[in-house]
């Protein structure tokens, strides 16, 4: 995961170094294992209340639940710190899983979220390290959603990813929203956690499909909140907790922020999309009789099966396709305290997304939506500072508006971009000036300059989302660094334009 998540928006360039691919070739469904077409997109959320380790009981009863129901896509809640993380890059890569994004702790607890995919994934959000020199925790976490940098108000960080499927982009968001009771604290911080899912959401684009799902921690059979909407702030909170500046102006609104989740789902437009265990009960966590594990999609996406998923009644007869013999009836149980979500979507039915807009814009770019392709940081047949340039490229999938990007150096020296419309695949050099040498401008950033001797470069969205970043060393007078065909990057006559 390290590998995958650092190269979708971070590559430190040295001298015709190769640089390894990210994840690997997409391992495909046994599908002939169980009868399901081959057009349809299996997904599973599941709270799993840690992985354990390899050879103990839980391990084994998750492994054996995950390869008896087969999943495209998994989306887990409750890893529990850095080891159980570790475990769950491994248990994926095991599990024909090559791809995974997994959050880390952002706030009161240590519980994390992640996707494990078969299809490519490109991560939402911004790494959340905890430590110094940690790298690959990605998701969304408050300062990132708020734009406020000293907002500590989600329980866990939302971790969101696009995936490519045959069929199309789905962008999944795997939550845990916060747990207890019906004090207003509580409910007011899940409805905190439900506004920020929402902006999490409106980071993916009209073309993808959106898929929304994972413990909420509030049972539709739950009396409705109260009150319906907050105007002020409780009190009794943890000292840690801040209430990022964009919830507390929708507080003083006179709408103030909704309390209701699963009708602000639903507002926002998102479908519920109903699972019932074999004997016909809805519960998801047994131990409580509630339930409190919720998939909800855009009304493009079409299901046509679904099961809560228990070992008890796995008898080979009902429920969902499922893959090889049925388990003891003990392995749910033995696996976590949550029972799995299991909804089949047929992709090839299935309609427009549902996400936010068609242009990618400074509001929705997100890791790995450009990449910085060659830079020229001493040029020779002009002065640096109308010459000096870098080239970025549209790796998104969609046409991008690059006004509102800023691109900053190593100093935080930042200039920010003015509207240049980059079309999908496209490439745009931006300058330090309009008149550099020999290539032909499309935007300028006149308050950066790139050092000779090496330097930092990124391209920042709203957020402070790093989109892409380079590191360089020593630059030779009028020779660029640029990535070649095989994908090495080495310094050599410039390509750009």
């Amino acid at each position: 995961m390290r590998t995958l998540l650092v190269l979708a928006g971070l590559v430190s360039l040295s001298a015709c170094k190769p640089l390894s691919p990210a994840g690997g070739p997409r391992e495909a469904r046994d599908i002939d294992a169980y009868d399901i077409d081959a057009s349809r997109l299996r997904f599973v959320t599941w709270n799993i209340n840690t992985i354990g380790f390899p050879g103990e009981t839980e391990y084994a009863a998750m492994s054996d639940v995950v390869n008896r129901l087969q999943p495209d896509i998994l989306a887990i809640n409750e890893i529990e710190d850095d080891e159980d993380s570790f475990i769950a890059e491994d248990f994926a890569a095991e599990h024909g899983y090559p791809f995974i994004v997994v959050g880390d702790h952002v706030s009161m607890g240590d519980d994390r979220n992640a996707i494990m995919s078969r299809y490519p994934l490109t991560p939402f959000g911004v790494q959340l390290s905890q430590d110094p020199g940690e790298e690959g925790f990605m998701g969304w976490n408050s300062p990132a959603l708020s734009g406020d940098p000293a907002a500590l108000d989600i329980s866990r960080a939302i971790v969101a990813a696009r995936i490519d499927t045959p069929e199309g982009s789905v962008g999944v968001v795997s939550l845990h929203w916060k747990s207890g009771g019906s004090e207003n604290k509580t409910e007011f911080r899940r409805a905190v956690d439900v506004a920020r899912t929402l902006q999490a959401l409106d980071r993916f684009t009209e073309a993808d499909h959106l898929l929304a799902a994972g413990d909420l921690n509030v049972d539709t059979f739950d009396n409705a909140p109260t009150p319906t909407a907050f105007h002020d702030v409780p009190t009794g909170f943890p000292a840690r907790y801040n209430v990022g500046t964009d919830m507390l102006a929708r507080i003083a609104s006179p709408d103030g922020l909704r309390n209701h989740p699963h009708a602000t789902l639903e507002e926002y437009g998102l479908v519920m999309n109903a699972a019932l265990q074999a004997d016909g009960s809805p519960t998801t966590r047994p131990s409580s009789g509630r339930v409190l594990d919720y998939v909800y999609t855009s009304p493009g996406m079409v299901p046509v099966d679904s099961e809560v998923y228990n070992s008890i009644f796995d008898d080979a007869t009902g429920g969902v396709p499922k893959a090889g013999e049925p388990l003891d009836t003990l392995a749910c149980a033995q696996a976590t305290d949550h029972l799995p979500v299991v909804v089949d979507f047929d992709m090839s039915e299935s309609g427009g997304g549902g996400g936010g807009p068609t242009v990618l814009d400074v509001d929705s770019l997100t890791v790995g939506d450009l990449q910085i392709t060659e830079l020229l940081a001493d040029p020779v047949d002009c002065s640096d500072s109308a010459g000096e340039w870098i080239e970025v490229h549209n790796t998104s999938g969609f046409p991008v508006d690059l006004e509102g990007v800023r691109v900053r150096d190593r100093s935080l020296n930042v200039g920010t971009l003015g509207a240049i419309s980059l079309p999908v695949d496209g490439y745009a050099v931006l300058a330090r000036s309009a008149s550099a040498c020999n290539v032909s401008v499309d935007g300028v950033f006149d308050q950066v300059t790139l050092n000779n001797s090496g330097d930092d470069v990124e391209l920042v969205a709203s957020a402070d989302v790093v989109v892409a970043s380079v590191t360089y060393g020593q630059s030779e007078p009028g020779l660029t660094w640029r990535e070649d065909a095989s994908g090495a990057w080495c310094i050599g006559p410039a390509t750009a334009g």
